[in-house]
C-alpha cells in the first residue's frame, strides 16, 4: 500500500485540510521522543481516512497553530481511531488543556476482545488482516531531526492508511459477534482525563515499597512528590532524578543527616553534599515533623485466606481457561491470578471478573463453581461443563 503523503509545515495547509469533508472516522498516529524528558516531545502526527488523502503534520514547524485539527479531535461526529494509544493520548491530553479526544477506538483492545490474543502489536495486526509486511526500521530513529527523510515519511503513512483497513475488518467483526459493548467499557478508562493526571501527590502508589510502617509511607509519600513535582517542571525523567528503589530506602531509613545518606545505596553523590543533599534532607524532615497530623490512605493488605484455597484457585484457573478458549480470548483479557485469588476468598467487591461483559464469558459460570451449581468434568476424553 504505497500512497503519497503530504506533510503539512504551515497554517494554510493545515486549515485546507481541517476544513474538508471528513469521513466517519479518522485513523491517528504520532511519533514522539521521550527519553531525555518528562513529557513525552511530539514530532509528528499522522492522520488517514476513507476518501482523504494521509497527511504528516510538522508540530515542529516554527508558528504552526494545530488549533483546528485539535477542533477535529474534539468533534464528537467523528470517531478517532488509534492503536495502543494511551501514550498518544498522553501528549493530547496535554495539548488540549485536560481534555481528549473524543470518541475513540483502540484497535488492540478490539483485536483482545476478538481472539487475536492480549496485547498484540499493531504490525502483526497488520499481518494477520492486510498481509502486509510493515518496515519497523525506521521505528526508532530521529523524530525530531528535521529534514524528514522519505523512509520516515513511508514508514509513517503506514500507522494510518493500514488501520483504516484493520478497524473496518475489527468492527464487522465486533458487531457480528455482538461485542461492541464490550470496547466500549474499555474505552471508558481510555476516555477519562483522570487516567493521564499526573498528580504529584499520587505519585507514591506507584513506588513498591517493603514495609507497614505509616511513617514511611508517609516519607514516601512526600519524596514521591517532591520528584515528580521537580521532573515536571525542569521537564526531566523522573529516573534522572532519583530512581525508585532509592527513594524506597530512603523513606525506611528516612536519614536527617549528610552522613546517613552516604549509607543510602544507589544515592548519587550529588546528593550527600551541597544543596541538593540539604533540599533532599528538608523533604525527609518535614514528612517526618508533620507525620502526625498528615493524611494518607495507605495500601490496603490483601486478606490471607483463612483455609487452604489452592484447590478452589486450580478449579477457577482451569474454567477461565475453557471459558477463554470457548469464546476466543486471552485469558488475560477476562481475569489474572489475582482476581482469581480475591474471588477464591470471596472477596468480590469492585472485582472486574464480575461485571459486564467479563462477567457473561466467565464470572457468571465461577460464581456458580463456587457454589457448587456448575461441575466440570471428562467426557469421552475432553473437558466439560454441566450446571446441577
Amino acid at each position: 500500500m504505497t500512497r503519497f503523503m503530504q506533510l503539512i509545515e504551515n497554517n494554510s495547509d493545515l486549515k485546507a485540510f481541517c476544513a474538508q469533508k471528513l469521513p466517519s472516522f479518522i485513523t491517528v498516529d504520532t511519533e514522539f521522543m521521550r527519553e531525555k524528558t518528562y513529557y513525552p516531545q511530539l514530532c509528528l502526527i499522522q492522520v488517514g481516512g476513507e476518501g482523504i488523502e494521509p497527511v504528516a503534520i510538522d508540530p515542529l514547524a516554527k508558528g504552526l497553530d494545530l488549533s483546528p485539527l485539535l477542533k477535529i479531535f474534539a468533534d464528537k461526529k467523528i470517531l478517532k481511531v488509534f492503536h495502543a494509544p494511551k501514550q498518544d493520548l498522553e501528549i493530547f491530553y496535554q495539548l488540549m488543556d485536560g481534555k481528549l479526544p473524543t470518541p475513540i477506538f483502540d484497535t488492540q483492545v478490539a483485536a483482545s476482545v476478538l481472539g487475536y490474543g492480549d496485547q498484540i502489536g499493531y504490525n502483526t495486526l497488520v499481518q494477520q488482516i492486510c498481509k502486509e509486511e510493515i518496515d519497523k526500521s525506521r521505528q526508532f530513529t530521529n523524530w525530531a531531526l528535521r529534514p524528514l527523510s522519505e523512509a520516515q515519511l513511508k514508514y509513517a503513512i503506514g500507522d494510518v492508511t493500514y488501520l483504516i483497513t484493520v478497524y473496518i475488518k475489527l468492527s464487522a467483526d465486533l458487531k457480528k459477534q455482538k461485542r461492541l459493548d464490550w470496547i466500549e467499557e474499555e474505552m471508558k478508562i481510555l476516555s477519562n482525563p483522570k487516567t493521564y493526571k499526573n498528580d504529584p501527590e499520587e505519585a507514591w502508589k506507584r513506588i513498591k515499597i517493603r514495609s507497614g510502617k505509616r511513617l514511611d509511607y508517609i516519607v514516601l509519600k512526600a519524596l514521591a512528590a517532591w520528584r515528580e513535582q521537580f521532573a515536571q517542571d525542569k521537564d526531566i525523567p523522573k529516573t534522572r532524578i532519583l530512581r525508585d528503589e532509592v527513594l524506597a530506602q530512603l523513606a525506611m531509613i528516612h536519614p536527617t543527616k549528610p552522613d546517613q545518606l552516604t549509607r543510602i545505596r544507589s544515592l548519587p553523590d550529588h546528593y550527600k553534599s551541597g544543596h541538593h543533599c540539604t533540599n533532599l534532607l528538608k523533604v525527609i524532615k518535614t514528612a517526618v515533623d508533620t507525620a502526625e497530623t498528615a493524611e494518607i490512605d495507605l495500601p490496603m493488605k490483601k486478606p490471607r485466606a483463612a483455609t487452604d484455597i489452592s484447590a478452589v484457585l486450580d478449579m477457577l484457573k482451569l474454567l477461565l481457561k475453557l471459558n477463554a478458549h470457548e469464546h476466543g480470548l486471552a485469558a488475560k483479557m477476562i481475569a489474572n491470578a489475582s482476581d482469581l485469588e480475591q474471588l477464591a476468598m470471596d472477596n468480590t467487591e469492585d472485582l472486574p471478573l464480575l461485571q459486564g461483559w467479563r462477567y457473561k464469558v466467565f464470572g457468571q459460570d465461577a460464581e456458580n463453581l463456587l457454589k457448587g451449581k456448575l461441575m466440570i468434568g471428562l467426557k469421552k476424553g475432553k473437558i466439560i461443563k454441566n450446571l446441577t
